[in-house]
């Protein structure tokens, strides 16, 4: 007996737990459900004006600008009224100075004018005096060498000759006063003296011819052919001074015209500076060009740039601001509309005229009725897509304000659903789902199905199942 219940302990408890583990578990499912079944989306927008007017300081010269006084940010305003003004000491000092500089380019170039006139005049007159210079210096070389040279040498002999005859009329008057006094034994003092002044006329005249004969030699073998030389040399620049006259007077009345030209024109560009900087003068004052309200900085698909210094949103007194750059925009605040950056998901979602509900950000209890406007299919950035929405004009909403957009993109009331989790599919274009019938041993059926919509893990079934239907949660096993 002490065997039998020792053997059969353990049978006893291997047996019921073999059975427990073999006992079959119903498949899970889910039942396929009927009613309401929508899809929203949710948006983020900003409030933007359809009528905008950006104020810049465009001009041309002066780029110095600093302001001096600015009107308010959200200020209404009226077109004319002012909007800023910019400090104008240096600019004012800067026009003074370039007032005096033209006037002056004025008297220079009427100085310039002046001398053009005086030049093209005179021109003729340069000309033939060149040309009166040019005969002169011929006739004045051809006169020395056929008359002054050949005349001074024939003086040059003639001086020569005129000494020699001086030395031998002295010696013969000497030579006859000698003989007279040798016939007399007796020779007075006076007859002394007469002989000293011969004797002494013979030597001045032996001097005379000697100086004579040098001058005669230094004349015919130096001085003449040096003055010679000279005037060949002369007549030589002479005649080049006349072919350079002649081609350097119409250059230089030329070059006198080009300066005439360049002054004008560089008075003109002087002029036309000191207009813009007039003009610029006139652009520091910035008045509205329309009625709205004053926004500092420039608007981009509703986002404000910063308009102040060091990258402020508002202006302030002694900001340096950059001419062309948009510093305000007058905003029509009763033309608006808001603008969103929607994502490449949502763009085949929406449907021009599709309404929705928009909230403030920074007011949640304030809504407004809105409708998709207008839907760009060219992205504006990576995924990113240009919507529009119409406003409720009773709304009173401010541009810039940003809101919420809550859009409902689909609704079916009887529409039959399941989660996503029970459909399947092999190829992503043909959907089914395994139909559990009967009970408690339902029998598994693959069945073929038309999906429609899907949203938070939802799934629209369009045909293939009815109300109450049971498929499984998950794929079968196979056994």
């Amino acid at each position: 007996m002490r065997f039998i219940v020792a053997s059969c302990w353990p049978l006893f408890l291997i047996a019921p737990a073999v059975c427990i583990a073999q006992e079959p578990q119903p498949p899970k499912t889910h039942e396929v459900e009927q009613g309401l079944f929508k899809i929203d989306i949710e948006l983020d927008g900003v409030i933007e004006s359809r009528k905008m007017i950006e104020i810049s300081i465009d001009t041309d010269s002066w780029t110095d600008l600093k302001i001096e006084s600015v009107l308010d940010q959200g200020a209404n305003v009226k077109k004319g009224d002012r909007l800023a003004t910019f400090k104008t000491d240096k600019l004012t000092s800067s026009i003074e100075e370039k007032s005096f500089e033209l006037e002056l380019a004025k008297f220079n170039l009427e100085t310039l004018q002046l001398e053009l006139s005086i030049q093209e005049r005179t021109l003729d007159l340069d000309e033939q005096l060149s040309e009166r210079s040019l005969k002169q210096a011929e006739e004045d070389f051809d006169y020395f060498k056929n008359v002054e040279r050949p005349f001074d040498e024939k003086s040059a002999h003639q001086s020569l000759k005129s000494s020699q005859w001086s030395l031998e009329n002295a010696q013969d008057e000497l030579e006859q006063l000698q003989m007279m006094y040798e016939e007399d034994e007796l020779i007075e003092a006076s007859e002394a003296i007469v002989l000293k002044r011969a004797q002494r006329g013979v030597e001045q005249a032996e001097h005379w011819l000697e100086r004579s004969q040098q001058s005669n030699q230094r004349t015919l073998e130096v001085n003449l052919p040096r003055s010679a030389e000279t005037k060949l040399e002369q007549l030589e620049r002479r005649r080049i001074e006349h072919e350079k006259s002649q081609v350097s007077l119409p250059l230089m009345l030329e070059k006198q015209r080009i300066t005439v030209q360049k002054t004008a024109f560089t008075l003109e560009r002087q002029n036309e500076s000191l207009n813009k900087l007039k003009e610029d003068l006139e652009k520091l004052t910035v008045v509205a060009p329309g009625d709205g309200v004053v926004y500092h900085g420039k608007c981009t698909r509703g986002k404000w740039n910063a308009a102040g210094g060091s990258g402020s949103r508002e202006l302030s007194v002694g900001d340096a601001v950059t001419t062309g750059k948009t510093i305000m925009t007058i905003v029509d605040s009763n033309n608006i509309f808001i603008r969103c950056d929607l994502d490449e998901k949502y763009l085949g979602m929406l449907e021009e005229g599709m309404p929705g509900r928009a909230t403030l950000v920074g007011f949640p209890d304030r809504k407004a009725v809105v409708s998709v406007e207008s839907l760009n299919y060219i992205p504006i950035a990576a995924g990113k897509f240009d919507c529009k929405f119409k406003l409720d004009q009773d709304a009173n909403l401010m541009p810039g304000l940003s809101c919420k957009i809550k859009v409902r993109t689909y609704e079916n009331p009887q529409a039959l659903t399941l989660p996503e989790s029970a459909v399947f599919t092999d190829n992503d274009e043909d959907f089914f789902v395994f139909k559990a019938n009967g009970s408690p041993d339902p029998k598994i059926e693959r069945v073929a199905i038309k999906v429609g919509k899907s949203d938070s893990g939802r799934i629209e079934v369009v045909s293939g199942l009815s109300h109450g239907d049971k498929v499984l949660q998950a794929r079968p096993t196979d056994k």
